[in-house]
Parts: structure tokens; C-alpha cells; sequence
């Protein structure tokens, strides 16, 4: 699930606050409507990255939430809200050590060329990534030694939104990096819950058993598939 360049905005202002911050603090600083602050609080707590304590609203204690505080603090004066909105966090999840041609990180993102290549200017200007040429291709790296608080961050982040997924009533067998595989402790199925981005959904995939489940983000209710035959007569 992206953020928004108000959701990094209000992650700033409230880590970089001394005073209190309630949801009027960020309706006055943000310049927003009331309406627009109540979705992008509910929007960050979903992500695990803030709480509500009582009328106000502070960082959360999780660990995408502790990385981001740690991101802040190592690169306060870069664009954070910047880099990590709209689809740059898918971007900054594929991008490792292993130089990368644009060609293989539009297939990997699905961005589309234009804007993967924006995205990719913009990071070489901070010094997120290098760049390196084999004959005509250029290859894009992560850069390790002056983001590794951002990298820190994207995969905590990644990971946290993936396995809030996972049913309350489930064992976690795996984690992958879009996806986990966990068993059912109720009827001893497993599933891979697979995390789709722009859907907000997850899916379950059956393996091995009779029965299984799928859960969705929306209701996360477990289903039954029965199969028909064996309740004849």
C-alpha cells in the first residue's frame, strides 16, 4: 500500500515535534481538511506506523515505525516526503546491490518506462542509487553506504503489511518478500497469503489439503470449500 507525500509529511511532523500532535495540529500545519487528516491517520495506523493516544496521535512502536525515526534522523534534511511516495517504494524494494537494467526493473515494477526513469533521476540526484553502463544499457544499485536506513525502512514497512494479513488464528511457516506461507491451526491448512499493492487484498492459494481458507483484507473471513460429492445422500 503506497504513502502519500502528506502521509510522509505528517511522519515528520510529528516525530520533529515537541509539543503534543493531535489531529488539529495536523489539519493546521499540513493545510488540509479535517476529513483528508482523519483518512491519513487511519491510513498510517493501518501501516503500523502511527497510534491514537487518547486525542493525540504519536509515532507507533513497531519496527517500520522505529525505521523511519531512524531514516529521519540520518537524513532530516532530504525530501523524504519526496522519495518514498507514490509508487517509488515499489521501486526501492527491487533495487538491491545487483546492478539492474531499466528494461528489468520495469518488468520486475510494472512502472511504466517514463515514470521509473523519473523515479531513477531523482534517486541518482540524492544519491540513493549508482549507475554504471555495460555497451548501451545503463545499470541502477542500491546505494548501501548512504541509505541503509532507507532500505531498512522499505523492507520493514514491506514486511509489516504483509503479515498483518495473516489470519489471527494462523501459524507463520515463511515470509518471502511479497508474500507469506502460514498454516491454519484450526482446520491444518496452508495457504500463501499474497499481498497485491494496488488492490489492498490478499490471496490464498490451497495446497495439500481438502480444506482451506482465503482471506481478504477487506473482512479477513475465513471460507470453507467443501467439496460437494462427499455429502451426497
Amino acid at each position: 500500500m503506497p504513502l502519500s507525500q502528506n502521509d510522509i509529511r505528517a511522519l515528520v511532523l510529528i516525530i520533529g515535534s515537541k509539543e503534543p500532535v493531535n489531529p488539529r495540529t495536523l489539519q493546521v500545519q499540513l493545510d488540509l481538511r479535517r476529513e483528508t487528516v482523519s483518512r491519513l491517520i487511519t491510513h498510517l495506523v493501518e501501516n503500523g506506523l502511527e497510534e491514537r493516544r487518547g486525542r493525540e496521535v504519536v509515532l507507533a512502536g513497531t519496527p517500520p515505525a522505529e525505521a523511519f525515526k531512524k531514516l529521519y534522523f540520518s537524513h532530516r534534511a532530504s525530501p523524504l516526503h519526496k522519495i518514498l511516495s507514490l509508487r517509488r517504494m515499489e521501486l526501492l524494494v527491487r533495487l538491491d546491490r545487483t546492478p539492474k537494467s531499466l528494461e528489468d526493473l520495469a518488468g520486475e515494477t510494472g512502472i511504466p518506462d517514463d515514470t521509473l526513469y523519473g523515479y531513477l533521476k531523482g534517486f541518482l540526484w540524492v544519491g540513493i542509487v549508482s549507475r554504471s553502463r555495460i555497451g548501451k544499457a545503463y545499470l541502477f544499485a542500491f546505494n548501501y553506504i548512504l541509505w541503509p536506513e532507507l532500505k531498512e525502512f522499505v523492507t520493514s514497512l514491506q514486511e509489516y503489511q504483509v503479515l498483518r494479513l495473516v489470519p489471527r488464528e494462523a501459524l507463520l511457516i515463511k515470509s518471502y518478500s511479497t508474500s507469506v506461507l502460514f498454516k491454519s491451526l484450526r482446520q491444518q491448512a496452508f495457504l500463501r497469503a499474497v499481498l497485491s499493492q494496488e488492490q489492498g487484498q490478499i490471496r490464498g492459494d490451497r495446497s495439500s489439503y481438502d480444506d482451506g481458507f482465503e482471506s481478504s483484507a477487506a473482512g479477513r473471513e475465513d471460507q470453507r470449500l467443501s467439496d460437494p460429492g462427499r455429502y451426497r445422500g
